[in-house]
């Protein structure tokens, strides 16, 4: 008999078995590496907040025959305030089903797209997309990121940059909080300022697992998008800097206001699939999401 119930840690073995059964790079890992890795997902703390607490699927779903797990659905949920009013998102992480139950993708996506005003999958791959646009009603929100090369600046700094330890640090309450949030999984920030003008990155650090020496700076949210777009080349190389040699610096084009100006990168698809509900306004970012919070 084949059921779609919430996650809960009883069915923890069973996800990483299917997990690998439908991820090749998974298979090549430990169960122990890939329940740490996994765990951001399954376990993020703001699921407690009394907003969230009472999402039936706020870890995701499983995908039942009998006992035996034979999908999962990874979800994170959060609320976005957007022109004074409070949307719960749902942002879709790692997904799939063994091959004899694709035929129940359609049922679990249907009752988890059901609980959430903004609905966003940042990491699809091309099967995933042509279910959740052409099925959902998706819509990609993204379809380009550039990748920065270091590069030495040829001049004097016109911009500062401050990195942030600690959320206390930030004097924006708003800004505070998200740091607040994703600190433990990894999220750094720093303060931009040019001219008594002011601007905020949040981004994630990691190394490839594919390429050991390719290390990447991820953008996640940008404050001032204008002030970050004009002084893009200071504060990408020292962040770059900051964070040691042979950096990429990787910015989706939806940060950029503009056009971009750098002299050494290369651009690369990335797929990011976003559905709202009508008039809402909502402004890409990657907080309270796999981009946010792991090294994928």
């Amino acid at each position: 008999m084949i059921s779609i119930v919430p996650y809960s840690g009883e069915y923890k073995v069973g996800v990483l078995a299917v997990l690998k059964r439908n991820f090749p790079w998974m298979a090549r890992y430990s169960d122990e590496w890939l329940s740490r890795w996994l765990s951001p997902l399954i376990e993020y703390h703001w699921a407690d907040d009394p907003d969230i607490s009472d999402v039936p699927f706020k870890y995701g779903a499983i995908v039942l025959d009998g006992d035996n797990v034979v999908g999962f659905f990874g979800t994170i949920y959060s609320y976005r305030l957007i022109g004074g009013k409070k949307y719960l998102c749902l942002n879709f992480s790692t997904w799939c089903a063994d091959a004899e139950y694709r035929i129940h993708t359609f049922s679990a996506l249907k009752k988890l797209c059901a609980t959430a005003d903004i609905l966003t999958d940042f990491t699809p791959n091309e099967p995933s997309r042509e279910i959740i646009t052409k099925m959902f009603g998706f819509k990609y929100a993204e379809t380009k990121c550039f990748n920065l090369c270091p590069v030495p600046l040829l001049h004097s700094a016109k911009a500062s940059v401050r990195f942030i330890n600690d959320p206390s640090e930030l004097k924006d309450p708003e800004q505070s909080a998200i740091f607040a949030e994703h600190q433990k999984y990894g999220l750094k920030c720093a303060e931009f300022e040019r001219d008594g003008e002011k601007g905020c990155i949040f981004y994630y650090f990691h190394t490839s697992r594919k390429l050991k020496l390719y290390r990447i700076v991820r953008t996640v949210k940008i404050y001032n998008r204008k002030l970050f777009t004009e002084n893009l080349r200071e504060i990408a190389r020292k962040i770059q800097k900051h964070e040691g040699f042979f950096i990429h610096f990787c910015v989706d084009s939806c940060f950029i206001d503009g056009k971009l100006s750098y002299p050494l990168y290369f651009v690369r698809k990335a797929y990011r699939c976003v559905r709202t509900k009508e008039n809402i306004n909502f402004q890409l970012d990657f907080l309270y999401s796999e981009l946010s919070m792991l090294d994928i």
